[in-house]
């Protein structure tokens, strides 16, 4: 998670990574801004796990991050952990 001035600015996956390792030679000087996807999908925590599932098939990715009623970041859920528990 990057989190900018108490904000969540953006979330790094191994997605990200991987596609950063395709497109530059050296990550020398890659900094997380340069790879971040950046405005990640965000739920509070109420938010049904069922409907979570269906949101990351129908955005095709792989985690949501959790937030509580004040926006604050709480964890992350990947779709690992919806498929482990049945959904």
């Amino acid at each position: 998670m990057i989190v900018k001035n108490k904000k969540i600015a953006g979330i790094i996956t191994d997605g990200d990574i991987r596609r950063m390792l395709q497109k530059f030679d050296t990550i020398k000087n890659i900094t997380a801004e340069n790879i971040m996807t950046k405005n990640p999908v965000k739920k509070e925590k109420k938010f049904l796990a069922s409907k979570a599932r269906k949101l990351m098939s129908k955005k095709k990715i792989n985690h949501i991050v959790v937030i509580n009623k004040n926006k604050k970041y709480i964890g992350i859920v990947h779709v690992l952990d919806l498929i482990k528990e049945g959904f």
